[in-house]
């Protein structure tokens, strides 16, 4: 049984996947296994994961030739990990320096938390170092119980904070994760959210890691937020909204923390998620498309709407939504 599983969700990255597995293969920790989860890909990437078998990586291969996305390539590569602890990666991005997964290891193995989470590197297109994602270090280095799920729904970095790639998760907490999540109706963009949020649920213990682990590639010359995806980000936040408040509910979530759950997810529907170009909401910080704006109206409240929309102007609209408070509570109706 491996100590380390790292589960990748692939998607015609066939070009990028061999940096990752390399950067696997030089780290001084030897004892992992990498779930490759081959979601639909124009090419078939067991010639590559071969190679790589013949080099001395471990690799389980999970090939599907009918699209699942990245919310059921990531909970099929956990529920199919044979590590004690779960670890993510994507295709497309490295693993940091040589001896990270071994510190990082060798801290979850001492401290035996339920998440760990490490300092995750932006690093450039060649692979070197170009700054740390601040917003990303851990918040803390400590803490228990439910003070974990209230650390997550109350951050002022959530968006930052909900991704899986710089956490090492316990096997049984990513398990109960997989069982939260069987019935989502959330399908990508977002599925980071869904599991981070289900896992702090959970644990019992979140340890913060000084050591940088995860390599972040981000290119900067291709904006990644497109208003093609703006519509069907919206649409699977509003699954989050209505799914997820009702699963903690039914867990035994205080009040106060499924409220505070919702704030941060309608917040997350606000400007600079996904809705809007890079380019275009560094123009006008106010911009949503249309599209975007027809799918929220198909799943939203008139309240709630307004106060998304009031969120996308940081300069009034603390003041704004104060006065909305004060009005008369009316029966939400869809729009």
């Amino acid at each position: 049984m491996p100590e380390l599983s790292l589960i990748v969700p692939h998607h015609n990255h066939l070009q990028c996947l061999p940096h990752l597995l390399d950067s696997v293969l030089a780290q001084d920790f030897k004892d992992i296994e990498v779930v490759l989860v081959d979601d639909c890909s124009d090419e078939p990437c067991l010639p590559l994961v071969e190679a790589y078998r013949t080099k001395g990586l471990n690799i389980t291969l999970l090939p599907h030739t009918a699209p699942i996305y990245t919310m059921r390539a990531r909970l099929e590569g956990m529920r199919a990990a044979k590590g004690n602890i779960i670890g993510f990666a994507d295709a497309d991005d490295l693993i940091w320096g040589t001896e990270s997964l071994g510190k990082n290891v060798a801290l979850f193995q001492r401290e035996q938390p339920d998440i760990l989470h490490f300092r995750t590197a932006r690093i450039n297109a060649d692979g070197s170092f170009a700054a740390w994602f601040l917003t990303m270090d851990p918040p803390v280095e400590h803490l228990t119980g439910q003070d974990i799920f209230q650390t997550y729904v109350t951050s002022p970095n959530f968006q930052q904070q909900s991704t899986v790639w710089n956490k090492f998760l316990s096997r049984s907490v990513a398990l109960k994760a997989c069982d939260a999540l069987e019935c989502s109706s959330v399908r990508r963009f977002v599925e980071d959210a869904c599991i981070c949020l289900t896992t702090a649920f959970h644990a019992q213990k979140y340890v913060g890691s000084p050591h940088a682990a995860y390599g972040y590639a981000y290119d900067f010359s291709n904006e990644r937020m497109k208003f093609a995806e703006g519509p069907e980000r919206a649409t699977y936040v509003w699954h989050m909204l209505q799914e997820l408040p009702a699963y903690f509910e039914q867990h035994g979530c205080p009040q106060s923390l499924q409220d505070a759950l919702r704030n941060v997810l309608t917040e997350h529907l606000s400007v600079k998620v996904g809705h809007a170009s890079t380019a275009a909401v560094n123009k006008d910080g106010m911009i949503i498309s249309d599209a975007t704006l027809d799918a929220m109206l198909r799943h939203t409240d008139a309240r709630t709407f307004i106060k998304v929309l009031l969120l996308g102007n940081r300069h009034n609209a603390a003041k704004i939504l104060g006065c909305l408070q004060t009005l008369q509570p009316k029966p939400n109706k869809p729009f």
